[in-house]
């Protein structure tokens, strides 16, 4: 099982525990102005822009209509949710009796929610260079794997859709170096004809990179 990660540090602690305050327990206590729906508004904005920013490098040809549609799928509320918990904030929220007896801290919405605070609330404390780098830090891992799974899909529906019935078939055809540092070739292949050739230290990677080339290769990337 991986480590969670660590929550950013906060020079001002008060801003923190706002991001922390759901809008049951800030009404349950009277703190009805202290609640994280602010800093959520704020850490939405900028949650978007980074990782609008990691696409946009990432995918160099990419169109506009394509970028938008993956950032929306990296920061859906089950992707946020499931990064809240990664940082461990379900048992750090303060949630109202009722909201906490009914399973509030496993709820993706007030996870999704309490994530895009916390990271308003770091924007604040420490500005933007600092949560860029804490964002692309946990979005990086994502984005290489939605990378891998989306280029051979992108690939696949291209083929099915223009040239061929069958899928797309990825062959190694080379291996290399030591067993603890083996470099593999990939080929993709469509009704016999090669459409791309890529390679890396894991087989997956040597796919990825072969149905990126095949991606070029059609004009889609």
């Amino acid at each position: 099982m991986s480590t969670p990660s660590p929550l950013p540090q906060f020079k001002d602690p008060q801003l923190l525990e706002q991001a922390l305050t759901h809008t049951s327990y800030a009404y349950e206590n009277n703190l009805v102005a202290v609640n994280n729906q602010r800093l959520e508004f704020l850490g939405d904005a900028v949650v978007d822009f980074v990782v609008g920013e990691m696409l946009y490098h990432c995918y160099a040809q990419m169109a506009e209509g394509e970028l938008t549609r993956r950032r929306s799928m990296l920061v859906d509320e089950t992707n946020l949710a499931r990064l809240a918990n990664q940082i461990n904030l379900g048992e750090k929220l303060k949630l109202g009796k009722g909201t906490d007896l009914s399973g509030g801290r496993r709820s993706p919405s007030i996870l999704s929610d309490a994530f895009e605070a916390v990271i308003g609330a770091y924007y604040l404390d420490s500005g933007f260079a600092a949560v860029k780098i804490y964002l692309e830090g946990l979005f990086a891992p994502i984005l290489e794997t939605t990378r891998v799974v989306n280029s051979k899909s992108m690939f696949q529906q291209w083929v099915l859709g223009n040239i061929s019935s069958n899928p797309p078939e990825y062959r190694i055809i080379a291996e290399s170096g030591p067993a603890h540092n083996k470099h593999f070739t990939a080929e993709v292949v469509v009704d016999g004809k090669s459409y791309g050739v890529g390679s890396g230290h894991k087989k997956q990677e040597a796919e990825k990179q072969a149905a990126e080339a095949a991606l070029r290769q059609v004009g889609l990337l």
